[in-house]
């Protein structure tokens, strides 16, 4: 992700997606787009001071940091607990 447009657009792509897969039973596949999109943060977070839009725009990079970091946070949790869902579904 170069810019933070870009990892928006990708980001709703890769949700929009996990909720068809877990609509479809496919609760694996959900969670693998979830992850595709903490990677996505991630790579972005490591690359942000060379984002182009933010030098354009008069947008607080640590404010934008740290939003993206608490969406981390939610999506992990998500993905853990949708683990152990799925740990236990199976154990059963």
């Amino acid at each position: 992700m170069n810019d933070l447009l870009n990892l928006i657009g990708s980001s709703i792509e890769n949700l929009r997606q996990c909720i068809e897969l877990f609509d479809k039973a496919q609760p694996a596949g959900g969670v693998e787009k979830l992850s595709s999109v903490l990677a996505e943060i991630d790579g972005y977070l490591k690359e942000i001071d060379t984002d182009p839009i933010l030098r354009l725009a008069s947008v607080d990079q640590g404010e934008i940091e740290g939003r993206l970091h608490s969406i981390e946070t939610d999506l992990s949790s998500i993905i853990s607990d949708l683990s152990d869902q799925e740990r236990e579904y199976t154990a059963n």
